[in-house]
C-alpha cells in the first residue's frame, strides 16, 4: 500500500505552488462571492493530493487571505469620490488607453488621464471613461488624444436583482464614468500619432478593406482574422448564432490554436524537402518555434482583446518551458500564464471567458489521459479513428 501511494504521489503533477496559486485567485473573487470561495478553498484542501497537507495548510488560508487583501485594497481606491459634473457637457481632454469593436460600427473606447474643464478650473480625473461611439465612420486608436465637449454620466450595471454586478466589475477596473456619441461629432477632435502595434493593425485593416471592398461579408472576414467586429453586420451574426458558430468571431485560444498548428504542419513540409535538419533540431521544437513566430504576426495584426492576450501568454509560455525541456510544460505553463495575467490586471479573474478557457484547459490536462488509458487505447491501432475518437473525447471534456 505505501508502495502504490509513492508511485501515485511522483506522478501527480499538482504541485503545492498550483493550489496556492488557486487559493490566491479565490481571494480574489471572494470580494464578490465570498460563501462561494471559501467552500471552493475547502474543496482544494480535500482534494490535496500530497501527503504534506498538515506541514502547508497554514499557506492556503495565507494565500486566500492576501489574494483577498490585494483586491479589497485595490477596490477601496476605485471608490474615491470625484466630484465630477454630470449629464451638463463638458470640455474634456483625454488619451485612448484601449479600444473594442461591435457589429454595426459600434465602439467601446477607454479613455484614460482625463483632464475637464468647469467654471474655468482645469481638474484631473482618477478614474477611466468609457466612451460608446455608435455608427462609427472613424476609430480613435490607443496612444491618440481626444479633445472637445462631452456629456459625462454614472456608469450603471444591470438593475434587476440576481444578476451579475457588471458595474462593480467596471469599477473595480476604474470605470467609474461613461459617454455615447453618434459618430465623432465636428465639436471633437483626434490628433496625435496611435502607438506603432495599432498603426501596424490599421495599415493591415485598411488594405484588407481595400482589396475585399466588393464582398459583402468582407466584415464577417475580417473578423475572423483580426478580430475587428465592426464591419459585421446584425444578420450575419444572428445567422452564425442560429449554427451555434458566433464563437468563430470571437478571438479566444481556438485562433491561437490554429496559428501555432500551422508551425508544426510547415515543420511537417520541412522535414520532407530536407528531412538532415532533424539531426540539428528535433521536429516538434521546430514546429514550435515556428509556431511562436506565427502567433507573434497574428497578435500584431489582431484585435488586443483580452482573450487574445491571454492565450498568446498561455502558448508563449508552453513554449518556453518546452523548448528548455521543462518536465511539466503543459500545467506549469498554465499556471505561468495565470500568474502573469493577474499581475497585468488583478481582476481579470471576473472575465467569464478567462474562467472558461483555464478551466477547459485544466479539465483536458487532468481528465484526458484517463480517457486515453482507459477508452481510447483500444483504439491507437486505427490512427485515423483514434484522432477522431480524441477530437470527440477534448469536445467532451470541454463542454463538461
Amino acid at each position: 500500500m505505501e508502495k502504490a501511494n509513492k508511485i501515485s504521489t511522483n506522478h501527480n503533477f499538482l504541485f503545492p505552488w498550483h493550489f496556492f496559486i488557486l487559493s490566491f485567485a479565490l481571494g480574489i473573487w471572494a470580494i464578490l462571492n465570498p460563501i462561494p470561495s471559501i467552500i471552493c478553498l475547502f474543496i482544494l484542501i480535500i482534494i490535496y493530493p500530497h501527503q504534506d497537507i498538515k506541514k502547508i495548510l497554514p499557506y492556503f488560508f495565507m494565500f486566500f487571505i492576501l489574494g483577498f487583501g490585494i483586491s479589497q485594497y485595490k477596490e477601496h481606491q476605485s471608490k474615491i469620490k470625484e466630484h465630477i459634473p454630470l449629464n451638463k457637457k463638458i470640455p474634456l481632454n483625454a488619451r485612448v488607453m484601449n479600444i473594442s469593436t461591435y457589429p454595426e460600427h459600434r465602439i467601446y473606447v477607454i479613455l484614460k488621464d482625463v483632464v475637464f474643464q468647469y467654471h474655468g478650473k482645469k481638474c484631473k480625473m482618477n478614474s477611466y471613461v468609457l466612451w460608446k461611439i455608435y455608427n462609427a465612420t472613424q476609430i480613435p486608436l490607443p496612444g491618440q488624444r481626444v479633445e472637445g465637449v462631452f456629456k459625462l454620466k454614472k456608469l450603471k450595471g444591470l438593475l434587476n436583482p440576481g444578476v451579475f454586478d457588471y458595474k462593480r466589475v467596471y469599477r473595480l477596473k476604474n470605470i467609474n464614468f461613461v459617454t455615447s456619441t453618434t459618430d465623432i461629432p465636428k465639436n471633437i477632435k483626434i490628433t496625435g500619432k496611435a502607438h506603432l502595434l495599432w498603426q501596424i493593425k490599421k495599415s493591415f485593416k485598411d488594405r484588407f478593406l481595400k482589396e475585399m471592398n466588393s464582398i459583402e461579408t468582407k466584415g464577417l472576414l475580417l473578423s475572423l482574422i483580426t478580430g475587428d467586429r465592426s464591419y459585421i453586420k446584425h444578420k450575419h451574426v444572428e445567422l452564425l448564432r442560429k449554427a451555434t458558430l458566433s464563437h468563430l468571431i470571437a478571438q479566444s485560444g481556438l485562433h491561437i490554436g490554429f496559428i501555432a498548428l500551422l508551425g508544426f504542419g510547415i515543420s511537417y513540409l520541412i522535414g520532407y524537402i530536407t528531412p538532415t535538419i532533424f539531426l540539428s533540431i528535433p521536429r516538434q521544437k521546430l514546429g514550435c518555434i515556428i509556431g511562436v513566430i506565427f502567433v507573434i504576426l497574428y497578435f500584431i495584426i489582431s484585435e488586443t482583446r483580452p482573450s487574445i492576450i491571454r492565450a498568446t501568454i498561455m502558448f508563449f509560455c508552453w513554449a518556453f518551458l518546452f523548448l528548455n525541456n521543462h518536465k511539466y510544460a503543459i500545467i506549469d505553463g498554465l499556471f505561468i500564464s495565470f500568474i502573469l495575467l493577474l499581475a497585468l490586471d488583478i481582476f481579470c479573474i471576473f472575465n467569464i471567458g478567462l474562467q472558461l478557457s483555464y478551466i477547459s484547459v485544466l479539465g483536458i490536462i487532468i481528465f484526458f489521459p484517463v480517457a486515453d488509458k482507459s477508452i481510447l487505447t483500444h483504439f491507437k491501432s486505427n490512427k485515423i479513428l483514434y484522432y477522431f475518437l480524441s477530437l470527440f473525447v477534448i469536445s467532451f471534456i470541454i463542454n463538461l
